[in-house]
């Protein structure tokens, strides 16, 4: 089956005890993190989340927004992460238009949250931790082990995996529903380019509310680990590479340009780094030179834009 759901058991399955997620707060093998998703979607369920029902997102990239986007899948329900740039308006509008029941808030957007918009949905706002520190209000660790695991519902092909939103720059940000069978063909697809391994370390750069973010499929199908990136700055994310031994990741032209410009860049030991994806948008000539020149023992794949 062509599934988020079937992928993510496969995995389980065949590597269970290799590493899934790489974080500052410590490491879940893959045995672990999906027993974290089957207790997330419990939670959700708790929360009267029904599979078809769709839930917003509103956080930076985190291990704990993957384990919500898998427990959506995993409920049968669709995830909705909403781009947090945008105006507080526009951002109620398209949780209003999806017909979110529930929005899972990262804590750091709490003063956002409660003087701009969704201060109406308080009783429906799932809080989770900004790095692993709770506040008071924010009881999600708690709740998460405090929960017994949800039997995994099997997918359609065809259902409704994920809900993104353009970037409404010609007009309002319109919804593009992603079945499940779109997402893994697709990461099938860009396997035979990629060639992810068990061993490698796919570091998750763009936010996770953007398309791009899916590349990292590949490397859940191939047992692979994971590890987040929270905001992008070319140093933050040079010396996320080094700490973590990131393998792969993905970056636009725009975060290329920027990195390619920051002193951290000779600095930083990115002897691990073996694979770099860019797209979204086309690079200049001149650009795509020296960045070949800067990474000089990396593999540099234009994948799409």
């Amino acid at each position: 089956m062509l599934t988020l759901t079937a992928m993510l058991a496969r995995t389980m399955r065949l590597y269970g005890e290799r590493p899934a997620i790489i974080d500052t707060e410590g490491q879940f093998t893959w045995s672990e993190f999906t027993n974290r998703i089957a207790r997330c979607a419990a939670l959700l369920s708790n929360r009267g989340i029904t599979p078809g029902d769709r839930f917003g997102i509103l956080s930076r990239n985190s291990f704990r927004q993957a384990e919500l986007m898998h427990a959506g899948y995993w409920l049968g329900a669709i995830p909705v992460p909403v781009n947090y740039r945008l105006a507080a308006v526009e951002i109620e509008a398209i949780f209003e238009d999806a017909d979110c029941q529930l929005v899972a808030v990262e804590e750091f957007f709490f003063s956002f949250v409660a003087n701009d918009c969704l201060s109406h949905l308080s009783d429906q706002i799932v809080w989770i931790p900004s790095g692993g520190k709770q506040t008071s209000d924010c009881h999600y660790e708690d709740e998460l082990q405090a929960t017994e695991p949800l039997p995994m519902r099997e997918a359609s092909e065809d259902d409704d995996a994920l809900l993104l939103y353009t970037g409404g720059t010609t007009g309002q940000s319109k919804g593009v529903r992603l079945s499940h069978r779109n997402i893994i063909a697709n990461a099938f697809q860009l396997s035979f380019l990629v060639r992810p391994h068990h061993s490698d370390i796919y570091l998750h750069i763009p936010p996770m509310f953007h398309s791009a973010d899916l590349l990292g499929t590949t490397h859940t199908i191939a047992g692979g680990a994971h590890a987040y990136l929270p905001q992008f700055t070319p140093e933050a994310a040079l010396t996320t590479i080094e700490s973590v031994r990131a393998t792969h990741a993905m970056l636009t032209p725009t975060m290329i340009i920027m990195t390619l410009q920051d002193a951290a860049l000779g600095r930083t030991d990115l002897s691990s780094f073996r694979q770099l994806l860019y797209g979204s948008s086309p690079m200049a000539v001149e650009w795509i030179k020296k960045a070949l020149d800067a990474f000089d023992n990396v593999e540099i794949i234009q994948a799409y834009g």
